[in-house]
């Protein structure tokens, strides 16, 4: 079994191996295993993040919401975002390639955002100091 630390870079080692992939490389099969490691890495990254909530799903701040996002829509949407500033990057003309970064951005908030708010024991430094330890 890997040390923790290394288990923990599993899914972003993924994500961004598929993106570095995609970006090096010419369009073909490479691409295709670029996609398919991008999907695993997200994927992985989704089914820790679930396992680990520490928030409650069902609180009332989430049903008072007035648009509810359906899961299959919101789980993946900071991904879906990535993956599409990617595309832009490698397949789109010059004046929308400066699109890209702000897109990505803002999909790595969205993904900060969901680290810090479901209290992810891994990046909760604070913890550390709550335990006396």
């Amino acid at each position: 079994m890997l040390p923790r630390f290394y288990n923990e870079l599993i899914p972003y080692i993924c994500i961004w191996g598929g993106i570095g992939i995609t970006l090096a490389t010419q369009p073909g099969l490479t691409h295709l295993f670029a996609i398919v490691l991008y999907l695993a890495g997200s994927l992985i990254w989704l089914m820790r993040s679930n396992a680990r909530r520490k928030d409650s799903q069902n609180s009332k701040q989430v049903s008072q919401r007035r648009w509810k996002i359906p899961f299959l829509l919101y789980e993946p949407y900071p991904f879906l975002l990535l993956a599409g500033a990617l595309w832009i990057a490698a397949y789109t003309s010059m004046p929308l390639v400066f699109v890209s970064p702000v897109i990505a951005a803002y999909a790595t908030f969205l993904l900060w955002k969901r680290v810090i708010n479901r209290g992810h024991g891994w990046f909760n430094f604070n913890e550390k100091n709550k335990s006396g330890k």
